[in-house]
């Protein structure tokens, strides 16, 4: 049997289980980088069975399926009791273009775009928070497939990447207490307001990895919304 032991995620102040659920693959045809055609009840009831199973966080990405891969995670937690959702995480700075997305996606972090991709993330997904929000590649700017100017070449059109972590820093601040140091390279979970008046349930399930008995939802306040924003450059390991 599968070890779904808890342990913790670095420094961020999250315990997760050995196992998580990678929504790559169930993102559907859409896009340059896809893995081809899924049915997407097959795939929300993959999802809901690796919860069922123990499984306390799921990995996905606002390119992923071009968006399809957080649509599919959404559907698949919605009517969760807060207690009872998995962790969340998700990435940005893959930008795709709409009109022609058979295209390589651009590696942008500028500020309109982050601040873009964030509200997106968040209503695919049909949540108020992102527990883990990670940068998926350094910006340079330009294609994912670009290689001008060889290995280490910084575009000139790249955003710096103290330029891109600060608008990182600024929606911490905006959205809830900021643990996270105004320079790189580590970040850590902030701590949500809610913290300390989480239910037992929810310990639970995020502490053991078992599912914790269902309970009623409860409604929330989105004046109230918090984005956890725990961050890293994609280069960077978190564990250590």
């Amino acid at each position: 049997m599968t070890d779904l032991t808890a342990i913790p995620l670095g420094t961020t102040g999250m315990d997760i289980t050995h196992l998580g659920f990678g929504s790559w693959a169930v993102s559907g045809s859409g896009g340059t980088f896809s893995w081809g055609a899924t049915d997407d009840a097959e795939s929300v009831a993959a999802i809901r069975h690796a919860l069922d199973a123990g499984v306390n966080w799921i990995d996905t990405a606002a390119v992923y399926g071009l968006g399809h891969s957080e649509e599919l995670v959404g559907k698949a937690i919605a009517g969760l009791p807060e207690a009872e959702r998995p962790y969340l995480f998700t990435k940005l700075g893959l930008v795709w273009d709409p009109e022609n997305p058979s295209t390589a996606p651009r590696r942008i972090m500028k500020s309109a775009s982050v601040r873009r991709e964030v509200e997106d993330s968040l209503r695919r997904l049909g949540v108020e928070h992102i527990d883990l929000y990670q940068v998926h590649y350094p910006d340079t700017g330009e294609s994912l497939e670009y290689a001008g100017g060889g290995f280490g070449a910084v575009s000139p059109n790249a955003t710096p990447l103290e330029e891109y972590w600060q608008v990182m820093a600024d929606l911490k601040a905006r959205f809830g207490r900021s643990d996270c140091p105004t320079t790189p390279p580590t970040c850590s979970r902030p701590r949500r307001r809610s913290l300390m008046s989480m239910s037992s349930s929810r310990r639970s399930r995020r502490s053991t990895g078992r599912p914790p008995p269902r309970s009623p939802g409860r409604t929330r306040d989105r004046r109230d919304r918090l984005l956890a924003t725990a961050i890293r450059p994609a280069h960077r390991g978190l564990f250590r």
